[in-house]
């Protein structure tokens, strides 16, 4: 059985280190927020997977 919670804390870290670096890269001032950060990938993260339930294929 997959443990869904330890992959969604994978996906969480992959969305916020992703989006960090991006806002660093690009100087966003919010590139220091970790709420800010926490908050979009959670976000995202909720997207993808209704997304991929809704039958997508392809990321939103």
């Amino acid at each position: 059985m997959t443990n869904n919670f330890s992959s969604r804390g994978y996906d969480l870290d992959y969305y916020n280190l992703f989006l960090r670096n991006y806002l660093s890269e690009h100087r966003f001032p919010e590139a220091d927020d970790d709420t800010f950060i926490a908050t979009r990938a959670e976000k995202a993260y909720d997207v993808f997977v209704a997304s991929r339930l809704a039958g997508d294929e392809e990321g939103v």
